[in-house]
């Protein structure tokens, strides 16, 4: 069998002190079948002059220049255009392949199975001057996936390897298949690679250290895309109905990865952390952008499917703490409550309701009275707040709640009643999907788990309301 066509991608920007490390390990393979695709995202130092060195030496590397920086995702989408390989990976112009055989064992894996996806095994290092220490990594074990039970395979490769990573080897073809290039829809490696592992039908975890990444030194480190990463979950969940297998732990396994990643970039548009486009271009944002931005997010039906998985009591109090000091910060900027008011539809109320200026910085409320519970009502019951965000923090405050306070609690309470419903409703149309493509272990499973959900709030529920949907859950796994 021929050698297999590495399409080897790099974005440079600026990187005239480490690329020629970085290109060099890719020469020193013993396997030669590859081509090197390098774009020049806008350098302002000598790294064009370096890549048309490269060029002139080697024609298997090619060189894109830039006047103006497109950002890593787009140079990758770029270098996708350009690539004639196999298989794809991308070499960050700081990182390095680990020794001369690091192509030759992903080839042999290749040859042998044919996967859509190799997924590799990695180091950290750090680098002072021109010295290099390693600070970790992971040498997974090897093992093959066949996709015939989606959803544990995807929780096993997040659990072994660094999945929402560009390094890894995945098939060209699939990426074309299925229209991934790593920038429209799919931005960059997280949501890229994930749609990638969501539709591979084969996949292999290689036990061999392949790839050296360079510590603190990413374009996007401690910066915040502005943009609403919900694209992970949206590929998760397409895979759910169409390779299965659902499974409740797996499901809040997978969502709690893809949550803990967006919780920092979270926090980063709170505390007025640097921001920047789809292109990696800095942007600004007032604080009151940054606020409705929080808000617009957590509206997002992904966002609270997230929730309802990972576990909303896990990140409610730390996503608060963060809007709270994100509100006061708009009331330093000049912004009147009424202005929030105005542009914000109920987050900026949950805030006031839940939390107290102590003088220096905002504070979770002790006590409640009538005032400040009428503004967690209405954020609590504003149809934009799809998923009740919000209503895990007053539940452990009710043996607290004052006899006309406790009133209001009521009438939240009947309206987060009527979201568990909606949530029953959701699942079912999940299951229903499932149902189609036969499996009904899976059905049943979904079925039990909105009992479960109905058997919480079944006491508040009207009777006639409460057997319309028992029988619709017995409608769906056929029983009369």
């Amino acid at each position: 069998m021929k050698d297999t066509l590495f399409s080897i991608f790099m974005c440079a920007r600026n990187a005239e002190n480490t690329i020629e490390k970085a290109v060099a390990s890719v020469l020193n393979q013993t396997c030669t079948n590859w081509e090197l695709i390098i774009v020049d995202n806008g350098s302002t130092d000598k790294t064009w002059e370096l890549i048309e060195g490269m060029t002139d030496n080697d024609s298997r590397i090619k060189g894109i220049h830039l006047e103006r920086g497109i950002g890593w995702a787009k140079g990758a989408s770029l270098c996708l255009e350009h690539a004639n390989g196999e298989y794809m990976t991308f070499l960050a112009a700081d990182d390095f392949l680990l020794g001369d055989g690091a192509l030759h064992g992903v080839d042999r894996c290749i040859k042998t199975e044919e996967p859509d996806i190799v997924w590799i095994g990695f180091i950290f290092v750090s680098r002072k001057d021109k010295y290099y220490s390693i600070n970790g990594g992971d040498l997974p074990e090897y093992k093959i996936y066949h996709g015939e039970d989606k959803m544990s395979e995807i929780q096993e490769i997040m659990h072994s390897v660094y999945y929402n990573s560009f390094f890894h080897f995945i098939s060209i073809k699939l990426l074309r298949k299925y229209g991934i290039d790593f920038f429209d829809p799919f931005l960059g490696d997280c949501e890229g690679v994930t749609e990638a592992m969501c539709r591979a039908d084969k996949s292999v975890i290689l036990d061999q250290v392949v790839y050296a990444l360079t510590e603190n030194t990413s374009q996007t480190a401690g910066k915040a895309m502005w943009r609403y990463h919900v694209s992970q979950w949206k590929s998760i969940k397409k895979a759910v109905c169409e390779k299965g297998k659902y499974d409740k732990e797996n499901l809040s396994y997978i969502a709690t990865r893809i949550f803990n990643n967006n919780i920092g970039l979270l926090k980063t548009v709170c505390v007025g952390g640097s921001l920047m486009d789809e292109e990696m271009n800095p942007i600004e944002k007032t604080s009151l952008e940054r606020l409705q931005y929080m808000e617009v997010f957590l509206e997002q039906p992904e966002c609270n499917e997230m929730f309802y998985y990972a576990g909303r009591e896990y990140y409610a109090e730390d996503i608060l703490e963060n809007v709270s000091a994100l509100v006061l910060q708009c009331m330093k900027d000049g912004y009147s409550r009424k202005k929030i008011a105005q542009e914000i539809k109920w987050l900026d109320k949950l805030v006031w309701g839940l939390c107290e200026y102590n003088g220096t910085q905002m504070v979770k409320r002790t006590a409640f009275d009538t005032e400040c519970f009428e503004n967690v009502y209405q954020a609590l019951c504003c149809e934009s707040n799809v998923g009740m965000f919000g209503y895990e923090l007053i539940a452990e405050m009710i043996p607290f709640l004052t006899e006309d306070v406790l009133l209001i609690f009521q009438e939240i309470s009947q309206t987060y009643i009527n979201y568990v419903l909606k949530r029953i409703y959701e699942l079912l149309i999940l299951a229903l999907e499932i149902k189609k493509n036969g499996r009904m272990d899976e059905v049943v499973k979904i079925v039990q788990e909105c009992t479960d959900l109905l058997n919480q709030v079944k006491q508040n529920v009207p009777e006639e309301e409460l057997l319309r949907v028992v029988k619709d859950l017995k409608m769906v796994i056929n029983i009369s």
